[in-house]
């Protein structure tokens, strides 16, 4: 929901023209400096002339922003922070067992990250070898950048599960730490970032690895794509995917295309607009310096949105 914000956001702005974009374009620049260097998420003058119409989408009270399920990209986080006035923090837990597990400061001026843990709990990480992630890990600047899988105890931690001694020995290890099956990594001022998953990977039959949820998140950034989903299998060599497009975005590039756009089902299964897709997530993959085989080659292409209420999601949205 906040990408989607943040795209009809940019595109709103880039709808303005002369002197009102001249100056929502200077008023986002000087506001971004600021939420950069101090966390500053206000400016009175931009505020007032600009941004209170952004703030005005979700009512104009809107005092936080509190977002968690699925990490959200630091430019998206700061477009918020400056659109709509106020602080957008990320939370990371586990509805099925703790809560919230560590949450970021409203003023902190670093985006792209969770925080920290939250008073009732510790955080440990635990090196997963298979998939190169080491506490001893580090950054390109050869400076610390402890990996692992995130293991948190404490008091908002839960007991284990209901008769099910077996289900419970599998998560909480001797020392008492949930092993919560994410990958995360330790930034210098202490906040942490979800990397990856360890239950959400796989091989291909060429051996390669492949994290379809890190996929997901970067093709997912395009104005097209408003869900997607990725998948294959150790019997294959490719992917698949199946994405339910931006409906205004592909009725608008099938009018420039001279489409039908009355038949919105026959635009999505014609071959000139899967080719489009796939273009998109090639150039996707350049600019993210991902394997070819990390594209997927077979697409469907669908009007149906993946929901709770259809069984495509569970209640906590995965």
């Amino acid at each position: 929901m906040l990408n989607r914000f943040n795209d009809l956001i940019k595109k709103r702005i880039d709808q303005l023209e002369g002197a009102q974009k001249s100056m929502a374009e200077t008023g986002l620049q000087t506001k971004l400096a600021a939420v950069e260097s101090n966390g500053a998420c206000t400016n009175f003058m931009y505020d007032q002339a600009i941004f209170n119409r952004f703030q005005a989408i979700l009512g104009g009270k809107v005092r936080l922003i509190m977002t968690g399920a699925a990490p959200l990209h630091p430019t998206v986080q700061n477009m918020l922070k400056v659109t709509f006035c106020c602080p957008v923090v990320q939370a990371y837990g586990q509805t099925e067992s703790s809560g919230a597990i560590t949450i970021s400061f409203t003023t902190d001026n670093l985006s792209g990250h969770c925080g920290g843990p939250i008073k009732t709990c510790e955080v440990k990480l635990v090196d997963v070898p298979e998939m190169n992630y080491f506490s001893k890990n580090v950054d390109a600047d050869g400076k610390p950048l402890p990996q692992g899988e995130i293991c948190f105890r404490g008091q908002n931690a839960f007991q284990g599960y209901f008769k099910n001694k077996e289900e419970t020995a599998a998560i909480i290890d001797a020392e008492g730490f949930i092993h919560t099956g994410d990958v995360g990594q330790i930034h210098e001022n202490g906040s942490i970032k979800i990397v990856d998953r360890i239950k959400n990977i796989f091989k291909l039959s060429h051996g390669e690895y492949i994290c379809p949820t890190r996929l997901e998140e970067i093709f997912g950034e395009n104005q097209f794509i408003n869900q997607i989903f990725v998948y294959g299998d150790s019997f294959q060599n490719y992917l698949v995917t199946v994405i339910v497009p931006d409906k205004e975005m592909v009725t608008a590039w099938a009018m420039e295309n001279e489409m039908d756009i009355k038949d919105y089902e026959a635009i999505l299964k014609a071959e000139a607009t899967k080719e489009h897709f796939i273009a998109i997530m090639k150039e996707k993959a350049k600019e993210k310096n991902l394997f070819g085989f990390e594209v997927p080659t077979k697409i469907l292409l669908t009007s149906t949105e993946f929901s709770s209420d259809n069984d495509m999601l569970t209640p906590t949205f995965k």
